[in-house]
């Protein structure tokens, strides 16, 4: 076996589509014409990905050195990182939010998972499950 069949960077940067599920009844959520509702996500393989983990780690290194001491990370603080890497990660959306659908943005995706914990969630595991990212595209 050749290794470079399980390089899985070039699938994961192109992402894949999550269809969000309702926190009720795992239903697919629908916009007012009847489209899914959907985060377009980079697997956790890209090296976007990987770029935004690193500046984040790097970020808390640095406080450590200034503090000259081992920083531990409040929970606030853990799930701000979560958010800023969830919101860097996610590439477009199609979403009805305040009965509006909001253009996406990475300042706007970050409102958007600060609020909503159970698309964090769902965005978590997609990325976690390699599979979504292989022998897909964008549009699925």
């Amino acid at each position: 076996m050749d290794l470079t069949s399980l390089d899985f960077s070039g699938a994961a940067e192109a992402g894949a589509v999550l269809a969000l599920r309702s926190p009720i009844d795992s239903s697919v959520l629908l916009d007012a014409e009847g489209n899914e509702m959907t985060l377009t996500l980079l697997g956790k393989d890209a090296p976007s990905y990987q770029k935004v983990i690193s500046k984040l780690s790097n970020a808390r290194l640095e406080r450590a050195k200034q503090a000259r001491k081992m920083v531990f990370a409040s929970a606030e603080e853990v799930l701000t990182e979560e958010v800023e890497l969830l919101a860097n990660v996610t590439t477009a959306w199609n979403i009805t939010l305040d009965k509006e659908s909001p253009v996406f943005s990475v300042a706007e995706a970050r409102k958007f998972y600060r609020r909503f914990e159970w698309a964090r969630q769902q965005a978590n595991a997609f990325i976690e499950d390699r599979s979504n990212f292989l022998n897909s595209s964008p549009s699925n």
